[in-house]
């Protein structure tokens, strides 16, 4: 628990940092960041690229994406893990990862060599994982109070919506006007994460508090578990003196026996694998309703709507991050997947208009601009203090790409079986079951909140479960002691007639 005098220091501290040039500067640095990089992989342009112009079968780019999401499942956990043990190379491991991106996006340009693009791909796949982690550490490690984490997080999420938004007009507007000579869509996407690496690397160092990116916190020189950095392993002097009272993190068993972090990541993958299937469904069966020429611009027009609608949101929830409780907000995330699959199903069956259909992007857009902001925020709760946010993260973020991937295979299968219609009901099943699991079983169990206030709450327990709990044990505790009291009475009247 943080102390009332460390409380007030980290206030002024806060205080002091609005006036900080250095401060104001990794902020503005970092929100450029977020404005080029691309965190939401723009695949659908790469798979037309291949399959229409250059003429590549279905199965070849199927093999691609597999080897490359693969590549995201297996080193996404490690890329959290390393960015909590790194300091001075955090900047440096972020700027190279998204140049290498930048690099394999462009590449489809220079050649459509089958094996050279499944080892650029798979590459591309490695060094994606690093950029939500590394992302969300850097504003950990710049925000000098927990009060401006949510707000800034909100920040850097309407500049990436709005920069996704113009990189998405922009390839709308090259897909039409020069089809089928798109080339200058990949050089965009290309120059965008090279201005993203270059921001990167204007990130004042000493604004950067490593510690604080990794929700580490001082504990005392009783702990035995001791952990160095991954530039202290490789330095040649340490100071042992030192190192018994440096904070220590969690183990990781610890953190994978907690109740809370794996029903979230239980239930980021159960919403991922109802989420991540619409948009590559709705832009399949929109194409199928519109001519050839349209395809692209429909599916441009698809990610337009829903970057506008997910950056209004992400400004909207700037100022309700701090006002409304965090679980309820999460809530109306999760009604709004299930009522946006009704509404699509309902339109394929009885109403097929495509700018009907793009318009459901709205919702979805509602629905991540809130999701979006709140996964980190959570992540930030359940581990504060245990010095393993960016393995916590980078384990969650796993799971939604598990999620995802089962998503696309699954929805596809029934798309095969049953039509589209029948697809967009099963997701949004999926979303009900996710939403009922999340409302009645998750809690914000952290840590801080432990130690700060064991009494439970409305907010994790909406059947007031514990409150009834809570009764029956002080009404048994009352009949208790009356039944000791009338106990010690008989014995009083015991030993007087004994006398």
């Amino acid at each position: 628990m943080v102390s009332p005098q460390a409380s007030n220091q980290d206030v002024i501290k806060g205080d002091g940092a609005k006036s900080d040039p250095k401060n104001l500067l990794a902020k503005r640095m970092l929100t450029a960041v977020n404005f080029f990089v691309e965190t939401n992989r723009l695949e659908p342009y790469t798979a037309v690229y291949l399959i229409q112009v250059a003429g590549w079968n279905e199965v070849h780019f199927g093999v691609v994406s597999l080897a490359m999401n693969n590549a995201m499942l297996i080193f996404q956990t490690p890329a959290g893990d390393l960015l909590d043990k790194t300091k001075k190379w955090k900047k440096i491991i972020t700027a190279v990862a998204i140049v290498i991106a930048a690099f394999t996006t462009t590449m489809v340009v220079w050649t459509t060599n089958f094996w050279a693009i499944l080892i650029g791909k798979t590459v591309e796949g490695i060094c994606a994982t690093i950029f939500l982690p590394a992302l969300m550490a850097l504003i950990l490690g710049i925000c000098e109070t927990d009060s401006e984490v949510p707000s800034f997080i909100a920040t850097t999420e309407v500049s990436n919506k709005i920069g996704s938004f113009v990189i998405v007009l922009a390839c709308a507007v090259i897909s039409w006007t020069a089809f089928p000579n798109v080339d200058a869509m990949f050089y965009l996407l290309g120059a965008g994460g090279l201005a993203a690496a270059a921001f990167t690397l204007a990130i004042p160092e000493s604004s950067l508090d490593h510690d604080r990116a990794r929700q580490l916190e001082e504990r005392g020189d009783d702990d035995k578990s001791e952990e160095r950095d991954v530039e202290e392993e490789l330095s040649s002097g340490t100071d042992d003196e030192a190192d018994g009272k440096k904070a220590t993190p969690s183990r990781y068993c610890d953190l994978l026996r907690n109740r809370s972090v794996l029903l979230f990541a239980f239930l980021t993958f159960m919403y991922h694998l109802a989420n991540a299937a619409i948009v590559p469904l709705l832009a399949q069966y929109v194409a199928i309703i519109s001519t050839e020429r349209s395809r692209l611009a429909w599916t441009s027009a698809i990610l337009m709507i829903f970057f506008f609608s997910q950056a209004i949101t992400a400004h909207a929830m700037s100022f309700a991050v701090d006002r409304f409780d965090h679980k309820r907000i999460m809530i109306v995330a999760f009604v709004l997947l299930p009522v946006r699959c009704a509404l699509i199903s309902s339109m394929i069956i009885y109403w097929s208009n495509p700018w009907a259909l793009i318009a459901t992007q709205i919702i979805d857009g509602l629905a991540a601009g809130i999701y979006d902001i709140m996964l980190p925020i959570v992540v930030k709760k359940l581990t504060k203090g245990s010095g393993r946010f960016g393995f916590t993260f980078g384990f969650t973020i796993t799971c939604w790409r598990i999620g995802h991937g089962l998503s696309v295979f699954l929805s596809e299968m029934v798309v095969h079986e049953l039509g589209y219609a029948a697809a967009f009901l099963y997701l949004g099943c999926v979303g009900i079951l996710n939403l009922l699991g999340f409302a009645l079983f998750f809690s914000f169990d952290d840590s801080t909140s432990a130690a700060e206030d064991n009494k439970p709450t409305a907010d994790n327990d909406p059947l007031g479960v514990n409150e009834i709990i809570m009764s029956l044990d002080t009404a048994l505790s009352d009949k208790c002691d009356k039944s000791d009291k009338v106990l010690r009475e008989s014995q009083d009247n015991s030993n007087n007639l004994l006398k």
